[in-house]
């Protein structure tokens, strides 16, 4: 999957120049943001089980 991924994203460069390095900077900052808030979300949620418990 990765693989093809890499494939798709280089037929892109080739298609379409300078815009899909904007995408990719746009989709890894998405990426980021979404890891960042699961990652907040995830640590509410076990500081809240972990209240519960006491």
């Amino acid at each position: 999957m990765g693989i093809s991924g890499v494939g798709c994203i280089g037929d892109w460069s080739v298609n379409l120049d300078p815009i899909p390095a904007d995408i990719f900077v746009e989709y890894l900052r998405l990426l980021m943001l979404v890891i960042r808030l699961g990652m907040g979300i995830t640590g509410v949620v076990a500081l809240w089980i972990f209240c519960q418990r006491q």
